[in-house]
C-alpha cells in the first residue's frame, strides 16, 4: 500500500481598521491535512482540520466503506527539496504601530475621508510526505494589505483604494505612490477624446481566468479552446512574456511543488507573444500522452485539478509611469469589477475607479 499526506499550515495576525480607527486584532492558526492511500487501482482519500497523527490520516483513508476513485497513471517521482523563508517578521506591536502612523498622516492628509480595511501578516507553511520517499517542504511570510477610502457622506462602497502584498515592510513607501491619485479625488475631467490608451494598474481577473481555463488540459485538448491548434503560433505582441509563477520568494510565492509532489519551475505559457505551453496535471498528462507541468492543484479536502498558480506578465522596459508620459492623455484603470472575457477573449468591464492622466500627470 502506497500513501501520501498533504499538510497545510497558516499562522495570521490581522488588524482591522473600521471609521479610520484600528477596530479589532486577532490571531489565527489553523492546520489542514490531507491523505491518499493507493490501493488495487484506486485512490482512497481521508481530510482532517486540526492537530491528527499521520497514522490517523492513513487509517480513515484506507477504512473499508471508503469509496475510491479509479486511477490509470504513474505517480511523480520522489523528490526533496526544503525551502524556509529568512525573512524576519516584524513584531506585532512594530505592526499595529506602523498601521497606526499611516492612519494618522492618510486623517491629517485628507480629513474629508474615511478609511477601512485591513493587514494580515502570515506564516504559510506546506508539506507533501509520501511513502515512496517524498519529503517536500516549502514555507515563508507575507504581509498583505489594503485601505480603501469614501468621501464622508458618499453612498459608494468606495471611492478608491490602496494595496500591497509581499515581504516590504513599509506602509509608507506604498501610501507615497498613490499619494497624488488621492489627492485628485474631487478634481472630474473628461478626456478630449473618446478614443484614448486605457493601463490597467493590474490584470483583472476575469482576463486571468479565461487564460487559465483556455489552456488547462481537458479544454486545450478537446478543440474547445481559442487556442486549440494553436501551440507554436504567435498570439500577441513580442513584447509580451506570460508566466505561471509558483516561485518567488520575493514576493511572498512560496509553491516549488503542485499537490501531486511534483517539482517544477516558474513555467512559460507565451514567450514573447509564443504559446508555448498548456497546463497539464498527472492524469492529462498520462490521458493526452504529454508531461506534467507540475498544475496538479490539490486542496486538501480535495481531488486533483488542472489550474494555474499565479498567471503573471514580464516586466516591460518602462514603468507604467514612463509610459503614461508617452501619450497626451491616457485613463488608468485601478478598480475593474464585474467584467468578463468571452470564449473569442472579447473582453469589457465597467470602470470604478479611473484617473486621467496628461502626458504623465494626474
Amino acid at each position: 500500500m502506497s500513501y501520501d499526506l498533504l499538510k497545510q499550515q497558516k499562522k495570521s495576525f490581522s488588524i482591522k481598521v473600521s471609521g479610520s480607527e484600528i477596530s479589532s486584532l486577532k490571531h489565527n492558526s489553523i492546520l489542514k491535512s490531507g491523505c491518499r492511500v493507493y490501493r488495487d487501482g484506486k485512490i482512497y482519500s481521508s481530510a482532517h482540520v486540526g492537530e491528527t497523527s499521520n497514522d490517523e490520516l492513513i487509517s480513515l483513508a484506507s477504512d473499508k466503506n471508503n469509496v475510491g476513485v479509479k486511477y490509470d497513471f504513474k505517480l511523480s517521482e520522489p523528490s526533496q527539496f526544503t525551502f524556509a523563508s529568512e525573512e524576519k517578521a516584524p513584531t506585532e506591536q512594530n505592526l499595529v504601530d506602523e498601521f497606526n502612523n499611516i492612519l494618522d498622516r492618510a486623517k491629517s492628509d485628507f480629513p474629508d475621508l474615511v478609511w477601512s480595511g485591513e493587514c494580515e501578516l502570515t506564516n504559510e507553511s506546506i508539506s507533501f510526505l509520501s511513502s515512496e520517499g517524498h519529503n517536500l517542504n516549502s514555507s515563508g511570510l507575507c504581509k498583505e494589505w489594503y485601505l480603501l477610502y469614501k468621501k464622508k457622506g458618499s453612498k459608494d462602497m468606495m471611492d478608491g483604494f490602496i494595496d500591497h502584498r509581499g515581504l516590504e515592510n513599509s506602509f509608507s513607501k506604498t501610501y507615497d505612490r498613490y499619494f497624488d491619485f488621492i489627492k485628485m479625488l474631487n478634481k472630474i475631467e473628461k478626456p478630449s477624446s473618446n478614443k484614448v490608451p486605457v493601463m490597467f494598474v493590474q490584470m483583472n481577473e476575469s482576463i486571468r481566468g479565461k487564460i487559465s481555463e483556455d489552456i488547462s488540459a481537458n479544454k486545450f485538448e478537446t478543440g474547445s479552446s481559442l487556442l486549440s491548434g494553436k501551440l507554436g503560433n504567435q498570439i500577441f505582441s513580442k513584447e509580451v512574456s506570460l508566466f505561471d509563477v509558483n516561485f518567488q520568494p520575493e514576493y511572498a510565492i512560496y509553491n516549488r511543488f503542485d499537490g501531486e509532489g511534483v517539482q517544477r519551475e516558474n513555467l512559460p505559457v507565451f514567450e514573447n507573444g509564443v504559446f508555448v505551453n498548456a497546463l497539464y496535471d498527472l492524469r492529462t498528462a498520462h490521458k493526452y500522452n504529454k508531461k506534467t507541468t507540475g498544475n496538479g492543484f490539490r486542496r486538501y479536502n480535495t481531488g486533483v485539478s488542472v489550474q494555474h498558480f499565479n498567471l503573471v506578465l514580464n516586466r516591460g522596459k518602462k514603468s507604467w509611469k514612463e509610459l503614461a508620459r508617452q501619450f497626451d492623455e491616457c485613463i488608468v484603470v485601478f478598480v475593474a469589477a464585474g467584467g468578463a472575457c468571452d470564449d473569442n477573449w472579447d473582453f469589457s468591464t465597467p470602470v470604478q475607479v479611473s484617473y486621467l492622466l496628461k502626458k504623465g500627470e494626474v
